[in-house]
């Protein structure tokens, strides 16, 4: 990993303008609103004219300022049952093309994580250079996308209340939902997470992780991609696993769709993934300034099996020495 900025090495650009707390100048004018690829015009939701700030182009010069900043940083954030060592091919494509500093943290109830499991977590305690950047973007995924949507909420308020600028520059969501609105839909979510929590805490890791992978989120994987999947995220304590499923339950979580407007943000979703393909629909119309992207032939899971394709197309440089062969290992 390309080592992080020391704190006080670079300072924040006093230049940018705290953010707008109606959101109003960032709202895209009516021809700029992106449901879904095909619903608008290709030239209109992919157009990088200088004149017209598009969804894309918004997300990508905030993306352009932080990775080209030495001050900058990438956060990666994985996704339930997973750990930051899943960004690895990420971070190796990344780290020689890039000047900002990169960090893939493993999160509470996760891999090495040692802080405690707690739904008022703040990622700047697993993330310390966030204190001291100029500025970051945070790629999260599922679970990880809620907590950086739940961190950009937290810290876009911070900022408005200082009147100084977020320390977020701008969002990549993948496969995340923003938060459930029908309170009887948040219920049943906890529900369902507290029984899921059981499972982890009191039966077999195998037999969990086989039912889990069943679900229907899950339904687009081969049967190959399930077993692998499985078998990269064999948990050794149920009992963190469990509380790490209770304390981050969507069910206790807020609509954080108007994060996705007032920041720069890039969600994605994978056209085999009918769940997440809705949401997005649901993200593009109640924040038109979100530039929503559908990764072709892509499930839930879409860095673990398209990570190439969807560096590209969010705008990040890529490393050579790495083959398609390599990334698929």
């Amino acid at each position: 990993m390309k080592p992080s900025s020391t704190p006080g090495s670079s300072p924040a650009d006093s230049s940018r303008k705290a953010p707008n707390p109606t959101g109003a100048q960032n709202n895209p004018k009516p021809q700029d609103v992106a449901v879904l690829p095909g619903e608008v015009p290709e030239s209109i939701l992919n157009s990088d004219a200088a004149d017209h700030e598009t969804p894309r182009r918004r997300f990508r010069k905030a993306l352009e300022q932080v990775i080209q900043d030495p001050g900058g940083l990438l956060i990666f954030l994985h996704g339930f049952l997973g750990c930051g060592a899943e960004w690895h091919d990420a971070l190796s494509l990344l780290k020689d093309q890039v000047r900002c500093a990169l960090a893939a943290p493993d999160l509470p109830g996760h891999g090495a994580c040692s802080l405690p499991v707690t739904r008022d977590f703040h990622l700047e305690d697993a993330v310390p250079e966030m204190s001291s950047c100029n500025g970051c973007v945070i790629w999260g995924y599922s679970l990880g996308g809620r907590i950086a949507m739940m961190t950009a909420a937290r810290m876009l308020a911070q900022a408005d209340s200082q009147g100084e600028p977020c320390q977020i520059r701008g969002l990549v969501i993948e496969s995340s939902h923003p938060g459930l609105t029908d309170s009887k839909a948040r219920q049943q979510r906890l529900e369902n997470d507290s029984n899921w929590a059981r499972k982890f805490e009191e039966e077999q890791p195998e037999e969990v992780l086989r039912q889990w992978y069943m679900q229907p989120v899950f339904s687009s994987l081969t049967t190959e991609q399930k077993a692998l999947l499985a078998a990269e995220k064999m948990f050794t304590d149920g009992r963190r696993t469990g509380a790490a499923l209770r304390a981050f339950s969507l069910g206790s979580q807020e609509d954080l769709t108007p994060v996705l407007q007032r920041l720069p943000s890039l969600y994605l979703y994978g056209t085999g993934d009918t769940r997440f393909a809705t949401v997005a629909r649901d993200v593009g119309r109640k924040a038109p300034g979100a530039w929503i992207l559908p990764v072709a032939g892509g499930d839930h899971n879409l860095h673990r099996f398209h990570l190439r394709q969807i560096l590209e197309d969010a705008g990040l440089p890529l490393a050579t020495k790495l083959s398609a062969k390599e990334l698929e290992m």
